[in-house]
């Protein structure tokens, strides 16, 4: 099983990847901290806006009570980045 914080650090090796950047975005939003702490539902909305065909948006209406929510109060964090990752491309 994997901790709030692996999967943050998964997201932010995704955001690197789509956005382009050399190092670790310490102190943005797309810093693996941030996204833990606060960002974890709009980092997803932003990676499926990029990369996802289409149908992310009942995803992610379904999920928006998890705005602004650190990720270890999200009972099934876990849950919601696996369905994340089924609907990029």
């Amino acid at each position: 099983m994997r901790n709030a914080h692996d999967i943050a650090i998964e997201l932010e090796h995704m955001l690197c990847r789509e956005f382009g950047f050399d190092g670790r975005p310490r102190g943005t939003i797309f810093d693996a901290d941030a996204i833990e702490t606060y960002m974890f539902y709009d980092i997803i909305c932003l990676l499926l806006y990029r990369k996802s065909n289409s149908g992310w948006d009942d995803f992610a209406n379904r999920i928006c009570q998890y705005k602004g929510v650190n990720m270890n109060q999200i009972p099934e964090y876990e849950k919601v980045f696996d369905e994340f990752k089924l609907l990029i491309v």
